[in-house]
């Protein structure tokens, strides 16, 4: 599983009319979909992030290929009426049954990763790793206190 989130978006609807970010949106989708095969699952969840079910990618080292090749998509820009947008994105990942066997548990540590990813810099993959767990407890744990 793969949580896909927008970087920066936030910023062109701050910037731009919203229906701008709604055709970016759907241009997205639409070249996120044409990278995909007919047994892989997508759907956006709300706002600028999407989750990709991939069923047959069988080991990290596939995992990390594949989000590449999503994150190359972005490399050309988005027309949109009046305009050529950039953008990129940043993908947490999470592999069945390594980081969990039901549908919370993976959702959760996929949007660990994706956090991650953001923290790390925008415009990569990162697959999940219990120490990112840990550290949100940790800073949970802070706020508690």
């Amino acid at each position: 599983m793969l949580h896909l989130g927008l970087d920066k978006f936030k910023s062109i609807n701050n910037t731009q009319k919203l229906a701008t970010g709604d055709a970016l949106l759907t241009l997205v989708a639409e070249r996120l979909k044409g990278r995909l095969r007919q047994q892989d699952f997508i759907a956006r969840l709300g706002g600028d992030e999407f989750v990709i079910i991939v069923p047959d990618l069988n080991s990290k080292r596939q995992v990390e290929v594949f989000a590449q090749q999503l994150l190359g998509s972005f490399s050309q820009g988005f027309q949109l009426t009046e305009q050529q947008l950039y953008i990129t994105a940043s993908i947490g990942c999470v592999m069945f049954p390594e980081h969990g066997y039901s549908s919370d548990e993976l959702m959760q540590k996929v949007g660990l990763a994706l956090s991650e990813a953001k923290n790390q810099g925008r415009n990569t993959c990162i697959v999940y790793q219990q120490a990112m767990r840990q550290s949100e407890l940790d800073k949970q744990a802070m706020l508690v206190e």
